[in-house]
């Protein structure tokens, strides 16, 4: 009969250490990795309400540094970064009134 427990798997690490591991466990680190992804995927709102908030401060920063800078170059330069983040701003509220 054929058994899961005779197999070994290789992990090689960053470090390119390799590690032998068997079936049990690699269930558990495979039932790890589920539970890791569930939690990252699971609060979208969240994550787009957060992401909308760093948005808006970096609008407003963009926007503040264009108007104290007196160099026209890198003015121009703040002023079109604070164009782009407030455009990613509004796909931002766009997709959140989508999921409400």
């Amino acid at each position: 009969m054929y058994s899961w427990t005779n197999h070994y798997y290789i992990f090689v690490f960053s470090n390119r250490q390799k590690s032998y591991i068997n079936q049990a466990e690699m269930e558990i680190i495979l039932n790890k990795l589920k539970e890791v992804t569930k939690l990252e995927v699971v609060d979208v709102k969240t994550a787009l309400r957060t992401t909308l908030t760093q948005k808006q401060e970096l609008v407003r920063d963009y926007q503040t540094f264009a108007t104290q800078i007196n160099d026209t170059e890198v003015a121009k330069m703040f002023k079109h970064f604070a164009e782009a983040e407030a455009l990613h701003a509004t796909q931002i509220k766009d997709r959140l009134n989508k999921l409400q």
